[in-house]
C-alpha cells in the first residue's frame, strides 16, 4: 500500500491532521508513520500548540486512501530462522493497528524452504491469518497444518546472532531526533527547547548524526567529546546530558533496548558572589521607601523577601496575589519571551510580609493584569529586570548584583535567623531539601570559622589563661546566644595545661596497707 493520495480528494481531510488520523486513514500504526517521515516518505511534521501535525495543503503530494473507503487491511509478513530448528524458518504476521499480543502471529513453515520460500508460503496464508485474527474462521480443510516440531537445544549465543541478523534496524539520531523535536521538546520549557535545538544542530547532529542510536557506543562518544572540546566543561556537560535524555527517552518509547551511561566530566566550583548582609539589605528597602517610587519598593521586596526569580517577577499577575491571606501564589514564568510554568513545573504559595503587603496595597493596579509594567506600559523582560535592579542599587551606594544574589540574600537571611529547614525549602520552593541545605551548610562553614579567628584573638589555652574567655567570645559572636554544643564545641577540644594521670583502682587491701 502506497502513501499516495489522490488530489481530487485531499479536500475531504480535515484542515489539521494528527499522526493518529494518517494512521487511521492509511490503516497504519502511528510508529509506522513517524517511520515514514524520517525516511522522507511523508513530509516534515509541524507543531501547532505543542502537538506534531500536518495542514491539509502538506498532503497535497502525497497521500493515497482516503477516509471513508474501503481499505485492504495491510499485513506485514517476515520470515526468520525458528529458533528450536535450523533447518525450519518462522514465519510473523503483523497487523498494523492492533495490540502486540493480537496483531502478531507466528506460524512455522513447512520444512525444506528458505527465507524466500517461506516468504512466498506466508502470502498464501494471509487470508487465513487475517480470518484467525478478525473471528472469520474460513479455513480451507483440504490444507495441511504443519505441527511445531519438538524444541532443539541451541546454543544462547546462536540464539542471540540469529536474532541481531533478522532485527529490524533502528533509526539513525538524525532520524530519532524528529521524533524527539515533535514529541518531547514541547513538553519542556521555551529556554530549554532553544537550547537543546542550539547544541543538536552545532554538536550532535555534526558529530554522531548517521550514527544508528543503538550503536551509540565509546567510540561515538570519543567523536562526540572531540566535537565539543572547544566548549566549557558546563557546555560539554550540557551536551552529553541532551544525548542522555535522548537515550531515555528512545528506551521509553521502545526504540532500544538499554540505555548507555556515560560519565560527565568534572566542571570547577565557580565562585558566586556573596549575598548582601542584613545591613546592606536595609540600606536598599530604606532607600526605595524614600525615594517615594512604590513600583521600586515592590519590585525590590518581591527579590529580597519573597525571593522570586527575575522571569516570576515579570510574569506576576494581580490575580496570584492574596492580600487577605498574605499569599502569593507563583504559578507563571517568562522563559525566553514566552509565558510558562514556574520552576518545578507547578504552582506554590509564598508567604508575604507585612512591608510587601503594605507596598502592594499602595501600588495602583495598572490597565494590564501583570504587577509591574515598564513606564511605557509594556510587560518587562529579565533584561530590564537586571537593568532595574542595578540603578536602585546604584542610587542606594550598594554593592550591583544581580537578581538571582537578591533571591539568595533572601534564602541566607532566613536560614542565619534561624528558620526551620523544612519551612525554608517550602518559601524557596526548591524541589530537593539537598538545595536548601547548601544554604544551611554555608553559614555552618562561615560561623566555625568566625569561632576558630575568636581563639586568636583572645589567646591560647594553656599560657596563663583559662578556657571561660574562649566559651564566652564564641558564645559573644552569636550576639550573646548560647551556642549549642554540637557547634561549638572548640574549647573543649583544645589541650589543657597539665593532663591528669590517670590512676588505676585500688582494692580495699592495698588502701588499708
Amino acid at each position: 500500500m502506497g502513501w499516495e493520495i489522490a488530489p481530487p480528494e485531499v479536500g475531504d481531510l480535515p484542515r489539521i491532521l494528527y499522526v493518529s488520523d494518517i494512521a487511521q486513514i492509511f490503516c497504519r500504526s502511528q510508529k509506522a508513520v513517524r517511520s515514514a517521515v524520517s525516511r522522507g516518505t511523508l513530509p516534515p511534521l509541524r507543531n501547532v500548540g505543542g502537538r506534531a501535525c500536518w495542514f491539509r495543503e502538506d498532503l497535497l503530494s502525497v497521500g493515497a486512501e482516503i477516509r471513508g473507503r474501503k481499505h485492504k487491511r495491510n499485513v506485514k509478513i517476515s520470515a526468520g530462522p525458528y529458533n528450536y530448528d535450523k533447518s525450519r524458518m518462522m514465519v510473523t504476521f503483523t497487523i498494523p493497528g492492533l495490540s502486540r499480543d493480537k496483531g502478531r502471529v507466528r506460524k512455522v513453515a513447512p520444512a525444506g524452504l528458505d527465507q524466500a520460500g517461506a516468504l512466498a508460503w506466508g502470502e498464501a496464508q494471509r487470508n487465513e491469518v487475517m480470518a484467525e485474527v478478525f473471528g472469520d474462521r474460513r479455513k480451507n480443510e483440504s490444507q495441511e497444518s504443519v505441527p511445531a516440531p519438538a524444541p532443539v537445544v541451541r546454543h544462547r549465543k546462536e540464539v542471540e546472532k540469529v536474532a541481531e541478523e533478522f532485527e529490524d534496524s533502528a533509526p539513525t539520531v538524525d532520524e530519532f531526533w524528529v521524533r524527539f523535536e515533535s514529541e518531547y521538546l514541547p513538553t519542556c520549557k521555551p529556554a530549554t527547547r532553544r537550547a537543546y535545538r542550539c547544541r543538536w544542530q552545532h554538536d550532535l547532529h555534526v558529530a554522531i548524526g548517521t550514527t544508528p542510536i543503538d550503536h551509540i557506543d565509546r567510540h561515538a562518544m570519543a567523536k562526540l567529546r572531540a566535537r565539543v572540546a572547544r566548549l566549557s566543561p558546563r557546555s560539554r556537560n550540557f551536551v552529553i546530558d541532551l544525548l542522555q535524555v535522548m537515550l531515555r527517552q528512545a528506551k521509553i518509547w521502545g526504540v532500544i533496548a538499554e540505555r548507555p551511561k556515560f560519565d560527565r566530566e568534572k566542571e570547577p566550583k565557580r565562585m558566586g558572589r556573596e549575598p548582601y548582609t542584613e545591613a546592606q539589605l536595609d540600606t536598599l528597602i530604606h532607600h526605595t521607601r524614600c525615594a517615594g517610587e512604590a513600583r521600586d519598593r515592590v519590585f525590590v521586596l518581591l527579590l529580597a523577601h519573597a525571593g522570586l526569580r527575575s522571569g516570576e517577577v515579570c510574569a506576576l499577575r494581580w490575580g496570584d496575589i492574596s492580600l487577605d491571606l498574605g499569599v502569593i501564589n507563583v504559578a507563571h514564568n517568562l522563559s525566553d519571551g514566552q509565558e510558562a510554568s514556574p520552576k518545578g513545573g507547578e504552582a506554590a504559595p509564598v508567604g508575604m510580609s507585612s512591608d510587601l503587603r503594605e507596598a502592594l496595597e499602595e501600588l495602583p493596579q495598572g490597565p494590564d493584569d501583570h504587577v509591574l509594567l515598564r513606564p511605557n506600559g509594556r510587560a518587562l523582560t529579565p533584561a530590564i529586570v537586571d537593568r532595574w535592579l542595578r540603578r536602585l542599587q546604584h542610587q542606594a551606594g550598594v554593592p550591583v548584583t544581580s537578581p538571582y544574589v537578591m533571591r539568595h540574600t533572601c534564602l541566607t537571611i532566613l536560614a542565619d535567623r534561624g528558620l526551620d529547614p523544612l519551612r525554608l525549602q517550602a518559601h524557596a520552593r526548591h524541589k530537593h531539601f539537598s538545595t536548601t541545605e547548601d544554604y544551611i551548610k554555608r553559614l555552618q562553614q562561615q560561623k566555625r570559622a568566625r569561632e576558630a579567628a575568636a581563639v586568636w584573638d583572645i589567646g591560647m589555652p594553656g599560657r596563663g589563661m583559662s578556657r571561660a574567655p574562649v566559651r564566652r567570645a564564641a558564645s559573644a559572636l552569636d550576639g550573646g546566644a548560647h551556642v549549642p554544643q554540637a557547634v561549638s564545641p572548640l574549647a573543649d577540644r583544645l589541650p589543657k595545661n597539665q593532663p591528669k594521670k590517670t590512676q588505676s583502682p585500688r582494692s580495699p587491701t592495698s588502701a588499708r596497707t
